[in-house]
């Protein structure tokens, strides 16, 4: 009866071992995942300025304009 205790508390061990593993590879995905986000976030932020920019538009006569278009469709 020992023998199949210890056993199973090895079973145990190497499952609990193995959701270790799984959960710091799951907390680097997460990582990278946010990592990714913000850069594609950043570069989205970049191309926006860029054309404001280029159109010599501020970020309010963009707002005004979301808001004036939104008024018309409602």
């Amino acid at each position: 009866m020992a023998r199949c205790k210890k056993s199973y508390e090895d079973q145990l061990k190497a499952v609990e071992e193995q959701i270790a593993k799984a959960q710091e590879k799951l907390n680097h995905l997460k990582e990278q995942r946010e990592n990714i986000l913000s850069k594609k976030r950043e570069e989205e932020l970049a191309e926006l300025y860029q054309v404001l920019q280029e159109n010599e538009l501020t970020v309010d006569d963009v707002l005004g304009m979301l808001q004036e278009s939104e008024a018309q469709t409602a």
